[in-house]
């Protein structure tokens, strides 16, 4: 989890309220010293804009905060793989 949390940060006291899960995660997580996020770019640095926004609301700690599998698939960074699969299941029914 340390490792995880040095990217996307310690959750907020809120979104670990908010957990289904027992007392003592609850515990651990509130007693973790804060990590403010790291920028993905400054990880990923020749990563597509479009690719760290997906990545980043994909690993959004909140689940209230993350994306959905069916936005993440309506992402515009995804945009050429559902034109391509259209294309190819469009051809398929010829």
């Amino acid at each position: 989890l340390n490792v995880i949390f040095g990217v996307i940060g310690t959750p907020i006291a809120a979104a670990v309220d908010r957990l289904d899960a027992a007392d003592d995660v609850r515990s651990y997580l509130s007693r973790l010293k804060p990590k403010a996020a790291v920028p993905l770019a400054s990880l990923l640095p020749c990563t597509h804009p479009l690719a760290l926004d997906l990545l980043r609301r994909m690993l959004a700690f909140d689940a209230g905060d993350r994306i959905t599998i069916a936005q993440a698939l309506e992402h515009p960074y995804l945009q050429g793989t559902r034109e391509y699969w259209r294309r190819v299941e469009g051809e398929s029914r010829l």
